[in-house]
């Protein structure tokens, strides 16, 4: 038998060439070479320039995969018949993973000419050879996942899990579960993300958390056999291994080990859902959709990569970098149909395991690379001119309108603003035709903006919560002062009262000076509540009051500030919370302000409107609903408790006669607009207790000397809360990237 018969013969053994024609057979036979390992012999390392793939005649080889922490890992193995190395012949680019032989092995080197050669003369078996690549990428992923997940177990236990589970593929928008259904099987999702979906009790379908690869899911159920918690729905594209209720069991049988680990896993995530740490939502995938043609979208890629990078590894791809990459001319326009798709998938699939982020930047048309970027995204950002026409385009209409139909991928409108605007205007008009979840202002020559949105998307957006507490909250400025001292960012910042005045004064970005001057003017010099009035709704008539919020913040309405911001007041009317997001900025403070009983209650429809520290006074729970990532709160509500040094309270007579009589002991006891102020915030006070162990840092600075209504000490508030939050922030900051 001749050299080229035994070769054909071993190329025949594998699947991908056992269905090839002799023709095609014999000139591929003709341009391999025979290749000897011994035991422990490297056959190429990670990291090494693919140049050839290999065909296993006799022996095994084994698959490690070198992680980020320099440790290696056993993925996969390959016995005779099998064939490796060609993943990266046809994707491009560098080994993924090294192989060893495990025993003497023979192998067949089909040079990366040869191979390539090959797949431009047999499409169909081209295509085949994908679809195995995908598999076999899956298949590894698996396995690192299940380490990362139970990292203990032995290597036959993780086999003996992949084994037994089945693959599912989830299209974008199709459930794998729904809230109540029994729980038959636990899930580990190799690919793609998921979206868990339950009903509150109002009986609304609402968010509750995201699944991306490398997370486990339904494995509580399996254990406590208790319903379904959620709906699980696919956001985009999924591939999932099912383990079966009673596949588990056998196997918790067989390896006792691996009950003790799930049992760790579910105690992790309830500890994490009890301090409001919910599965990670931050974006993977991040489609960037130009509105129109007029926006630089490659411009802001790129920018947006740079910042991304600050917190993982991030590619760039558009058409143009993908063909490159590939080498291969009009691959980014491949459409779905055909036979090259399943080409730019693997490699794309490939791509995407090896890296933290991949941005994803559409064509400003509606392109077959338009439709794919829009296809893997976990996120879309549409990126809008400030200015234009707040109508969606024709790119925007005809493809999320399609997607909305298909499933809920995650919108993100980015209003891109010129080098250096005033405040952002006319923002509620862009809103209001799309359907999107949130939105960032974007200053084009910003780089602290660009962070800013890098930040949101990764989930590590910084979020300042800051508490009513009357002229205490002063010392929210010196806070603020110190975080910027420490290059700390404020990425949202919220508050009531006091809090939600200092807060929209950060959010439009007001220096340090512009902050205590503002408040100087408005406080000190003019105490917006000494308006005081016939006391049958309120001490003060509140004309003071609104002059000042209508002079300082004019007509600028929330959606138009810089950072994100919202305020909190209580409606006295529904009997309950209110979170300010949209509006006129001014009507909003002045609802979270109206301290009953001391000012005239706000006016929104048929609703009245008062201080939302009736109910809320230290927000962090709003905060950390809507900012992913760091939440800080500072808490000036909790000072000195009311006193009376007598035994009863006596009369009002008696109190006047002794303030007017010079030299006479002062009485003390509150007057009435301190009992007002203190009610106020009284029964908030456990809510804050709640925050204050939920908050990633709770500051308290020291400022329970002054009463909530001296104004005149707002220098010293200020010092107080820079020289308190600067020692504290400088330790608590560490070595965190924030940029």
């Amino acid at each position: 038998m001749s050299v080229e018969t035994d070769i054909v013969a071993a190329l025949r053994s594998t699947d991908l060439f056992r269905a090839l024609d002799m023709r095609l057979l014999r000139d591929l036979a003709s341009r391999v070479e025979p290749v000897r390992l011994e035991k422990g012999e490297s056959l190429f390392e990670q990291g090494a320039p693919a140049d050839a793939a290999y065909v296993v005649v006799a022996g095994s080889l084994e698959v490690l995969v070198t992680r980020r922490d320099g440790s290696r890992v056993s993925v996969a193995k390959a016995a005779q018949g099998a064939l490796v190395g060609e993943m990266q012949i046809l994707t491009g680019g560098f080994r993924t993973a090294g192989v060893r032989a495990m025993e003497a092995a023979e192998l067949l080197k089909i040079p990366a000419a040869a191979f390539k050669a090959f797949v431009d003369k047999a499409p169909a078996a081209a295509d085949a050879m994908f679809q195995l690549i995908q598999r076999r990428t899956r298949r590894n992923e698996l396995m690192l996942m299940l380490r990362k997940i139970f990292g203990s177990l032995h290597t036959e236990t993780l086999d003996a899990l992949e084994r037994r589970g089945h693959w599912r593929r989830l299209e974008r928008g199709e459930e794998l579960f729904q809230e109540g259904d029994p729980g038959e099987s636990m899930f580990f999702v190799v690919s793609g993300r998921l979206r868990a979906v339950a009903r509150n009790s109002a009986g609304k379908a609402v968010v509750v958390g995201e699944i991306g690869r490398g997370e486990c899911l339904g494995e509580m159920s399996v254990i406590s056999g208790e319903p379904r918690s959620a709906t699980i729905v696919a956001a985009r594209q999924s591939e999932l291994v099912e383990l079966p209720r009673k596949v588990f069991e056998e196997l918790v049988h067989q390896y006792p080990r691996l009950l003790w680990n799930v049992t760790g896993m579910i105690i992790e995530r309830l500890r994490k859902s009890i301090r409001g740490r919910a599965s990670a939502e931050d974006a993977v995938n991040i489609a960037v959709l130009p509105a129109s043609p007029q926006v630089d979208s490659r411009d802001f890629t790129r920018k947006l990569a740079s910042a991304i990078s600050s917190f993982g590894s991030v590619i760039h791809w558009n058409s143009e970098s993908l063909d490159r990459s590939m080498n291969l001319p009009g691959a980014a326009q491949t459409h779905w149909e055909d036979v090259h798709s399943s080409r730019i998938a693997a490699w794309l699939d490939e791509q995407e395991a090896g890296c933290d982020y991949h941005l994803y930047e559409a064509d400003p048309g509606l392109s077959p690379w338009t439709q794919r970027c829009v296809h893997r995204a976990d996120r879309i950002l549409v990126v809008v001119r400030a200015g234009e026409d707040p109508a969606p385009g024709p790119l925007e209409t005809e493809l999320l309108d399609g997607f909305s139909r298909e499933g809920s991928v995650r919108r993100t409108l980015v209003l891109l603003h010129p080098d250096r605007p005033p405040l952002p205007s006319g923002t509620r008009a862009y809103l209001e035709k799309r359907r999107v979840e949130d939105f960032h202002h974007v200053r084009r020559d910003r780089p602290e903006d660009f962070s800013r949105l890098a930040r949101f998307l990764t989930g590590r957006a910084v979020g300042l919560v800051l508490g009513g507490g009357g002229a205490r909250g002063f010392a929210h400025v010196g806070v603020v002062r110190a975080m910027r001292e420490l290059g700390i960012p404020v990425d949202m910042v919220g508050g009531t009262s006091m809090g939600s005045v200092i807060s929209a004064q950060v959010a439009m970005g007001f220096d340090l000076e512009a902050m205590v001057e503002v408040n100087r003017k408005s406080f000190v010099e003019v105490n917006p509540l000494g308006d005081y009035t016939l006391p049958l709704i309120s001490l003060a008539r509140s004309r003071r009051l609104d002059h000042y919020l209508r002079k300082v913040y004019g007509e600028v309405h929330i959606e138009d500030l810089w950072a994100g911001y919202f305020c909190i007041s209580a409606d006295l009317t529904a009997a309950e919370e209110v979170v300010h997001r949209t509006g006129p900025l001014w009507k909003a403070i002045r609802a979270s302000v109206a301290l009953p009983g001391v000012a005239v209650p706000a006016v929104e429809g048929d609703h009245l409107l008062v201080d939302g520290a009736v109910l809320n006074n230290l927000p962090g729970d709003v905060m950390r609903e809507l900012c992913r990532g760091v939440v800080i709160a500072v808490d000036v509500g909790r000072g000195a408790q009311l006193a009376c040094n007598r035994q009863e309270i006596p009369s009002p007579w008696k109190v006047a006669l002794n303030r007017l009589t010079p030299f006479a002991k002062p009485l003390e006891i509150p007057n009435i607009l301190e009992i007002l102020v203190n009610t106020t915030v009284l029964s908030s006070n456990y809510k804050t207790a709640q925050v204050m162990a939920d908050a990633d840092l709770y500051l308290r600075p020291p400022v329970e000397k002054y009463k909530l209504l001296e104004f005149n000490i707002l220098d010293e508030a200020v010092e107080a809360g820079y020289r308190y939050a600067l020692e504290r922030l400088r330790e608590w900051k560490g070595n965190r990237v924030f940029a």
